[in-house]
């Protein structure tokens, strides 16, 4: 039965009996517990004691000691802990059996809890040759980096390196580390049997430089070169309608004048003749700047879009210079690159 000495000043806990070893020993009477739990979690505790009782009867082993260990964490007790201890050992976790009879004992002992105490200590006894164990061996050269070593993902003390220390048989992953080298990561394979398994830690090598030059993306086909192309070419277009627009009101312009003036002589003219070949002589020029202004941008934006680079090709654009130079009487266009 799992019970609280009457100091405790509070009420007995039924419990399971169970026999542990060759003969039938009833687990009772629980020990102490530093920090007196609540009442909520005393009878959270005695129902997972008695749920894992019942899986341990069921032979879920891996079910019950969970729910075992919980239970302890709710109410410690020796008498739990023996019970933890006996299922860890039926689950092959010769370790984590091994500690719980050792907790177990230090427990009772501290409440003078003899039975108890001696019948942890007969299951320590009897389970320590059995134990695997695991010995981390570290490189002296590393000792000095500020080394940290992880097994199973809890942070291993360097006080217990190079010393064997009993594990759970099984897989455990260590991790080694330290400021500015390369994390070393490897996994223990520890066999079921009594035993030592050495794992040995080498000098950790630099950490790689990151890589900080500059990364510039390819540009895609629509890059900003081809871009500034198709837009100076769409001003070049517009540059084309006006200057069609208001060449054609010139030459309107010219032909209504052609009436009004002696034998189509412009030196004749009545006084609407004149203002007719003015306003054509204006939208002549004007016509004349569209045509140059329109087809210099246009003759840019086609060498821009077509020297453009493509996928990850990068180049130098290429430096266009246009020049022109409108007339009364025609466009003058250049260009070089």
């Amino acid at each position: 039965m799992r019970q609280k000495p009457a100091s405790s000043g509070r009420p007995r806990r039924r419990a399971w009996a169970l026999a542990l070893g060759c003969g039938a020993l009833a687990l009772g009477a629980g020990a102490r517990a530093e920090a007196q739990p609540s009442p909520a979690d005393q009878a959270a505790a005695e129902v997972l004691f008695n749920e894992a009782r019942q899986l341990l009867d069921a032979g879920r082993v891996n079910e019950a000691c969970p729910k075992l260990l919980e239970s302890h964490r709710l109410d410690p007790a020796a008498g739990t802990l023996l019970n933890l201890g006996d299922c860890y050992e039926r689950a092959g976790q010769t370790a984590s059996a091994w500690g719980a009879f050792q907790e177990a004992g230090a427990m009772a002992r501290r409440a003078d809890d003899t039975l108890r105490a001696d019948e942890a200590r007969r299951r320590a006894e009897a389970l320590e040759p059995r134990l695997s164990k695991l010995v981390i061996q570290v490189a002296p050269e590393n000792r000095a980096l500020g080394v940290e070593i992880q097994r199973d993902g809890r942070v291993v003390g360097q006080g217990l390196w190079g010393s064997a220390v009993p594990v759970d048989p099984g897989s455990h992953p260590i991790e080694v580390s330290a400021p500015g080298r390369e994390t070393r990561r490897t996994t223990a394979h520890v066999p079921a049997r009594p035993g030592t398994t050495v794992i040995g830690v080498p000098a950790l090598v630099p950490a790689a430089a990151p890589d900080t030059a500059k990364r510039t993306p390819a540009p895609g086909f629509w890059s900003t070169q081809r871009i500034a192309g198709a837009a100076l070419g769409g001003v070049g277009l517009v540059g084309g309608v006006v200057g069609a627009i208001f060449g054609t009101q010139a030459a309107t312009s010219m032909s209504d004048s052609e009436a009004r003036c002696d034998g189509g002589d412009p030196s004749v003219c009545d006084g609407q003749g004149f203002e007719l070949r003015e306003d054509a002589d204006q939208a002549a020029t004007i016509a004349n700047v569209a045509f140059a202004v329109g087809g210099a941008a246009l003759v840019g934006g086609v060498v821009l879009f077509a020297t453009a680079p493509s996928g990850g090709e990068r180049r130098e654009p290429p430096q266009v210079r246009l020049k022109a130079r409108a007339e009364v009487t025609g466009v003058s266009l250049s260009g070089e690159w």
